[in-house]
C-alpha cells in the first residue's frame, strides 16, 4: 500500500498560490485520512515514474507535487468548493516571449517549476495552470520540445559527442536524452545525425 504524506507549509503555500487566499487559514478534513480511489491512481502512476529507468526532471517531480496537492486540497480542504472558480487565466504574449527566452538562455540548467514561473515574477501554481491554458501544454513538455528541437540543430551543425550534446540542452545523461530525443523524432540521436548533418 503506498501513502503519500503532503506537509502542511507545502499544502498552505499550495493554497496560496492557486487559489489566492491565505493557506494557513486552510482546514483539511479528516476524509484526508481515507481510502481515496483518485488519490490511490495518482500515487501509482508517481510510483511507476519512480520505479522507471527513465531520469525523472525536478520539472516532473514539482508537477507531480502540485497535482496531489491540489487532489488533496480540491477534495478534503475548506477550499473544496471553491476550486472550480481557478484556472482560466492565462499568460500575455509578452510572458510568454519572456518565459521562452528564459529557457532557450538557461537550456542547459536543471530547470525548475519555480524557477521558469519565477523569470516573470509569477507564483509556480499559477503560472503551471496560466500557462497550460494559453499553450496547451505543461511547462515540462514545453521544456522537452525545446530541448530537443536545440540537439537537433547542434546534432545537425556539428559533431559533439552525444553526451556533450545531452548536457548542452540540459538532460541528465545521455540515455535519457536518446529516451527523450528518439520519443519526440522517432529516430536515436545518432541515426538522426546521420541522416541530417549538413
Amino acid at each position: 500500500m503506498l501513502g503519500v504524506f503532503c506537509g502542511v507549509h507545502f499544502l498552505a503555500d499550495l493554497a496560496t498560490e492557486a487559489f489566492g487566499v491565505d493557506g494557513n487559514a486552510i482546514q483539511i478534513n479528516d476524509g484526508a485520512f481515507q481510502w481515496d480511489e483518485t488519490g490511490a491512481r495518482l500515487g501509482r502512476l508517481v510510483e511507476q515514474r519512480l520505479r522507471s529507468n527513465e531520469h525523472i526532471s525536478s520539472l516532473e517531480l514539482d508537477a507531480w507535487a502540485q497535482i496531489i496537492g491540489l487532489h488533496v486540497l480540491r477534495t478534503y480542504s475548506s477550499l473544496s468548493k471553491r476550486y472550480e472558480h481557478a484556472g482560466t487565466s492565462k499568460l500575455s504574449a509578452r510572458q510568454i516571449q519572456a518565459v521562452i527566452e528564459f529557457i532557450q538562455s538557461n537550456i542547459e540548467s536543471p530547470l525548475r517549476l519555480h524557477d521558469i514561473a519565477g523569470s516573470i515574477n509569477m507564483p509556480q501554481y499559477t503560472f503551471a495552470r496560466a500557462f497550460r491554458n494559453t499553450m496547451g501544454t505543461t511547462p515540462h513538455q514545453f521544456l522537452t520540445a525545446l530541448r530537443i528541437e536545440r540537439a537537433q540543430k547542434l546534432l545537425e551543425s556539428g559533431s559533439l559527442p552525444l553526451s556533450l550534446v545531452a548536457n548542452a540542452v540540459g538532460f541528465f545523461d545521455q540515455s535519457h536524452f536518446t529516451v527523450q530525443f528518439r520519443r519526440a523524432v522517432g529516430m536515436t540521436p545518432a541515426r538522426y545525425r546521420n541522416e541530417h548533418r549538413g
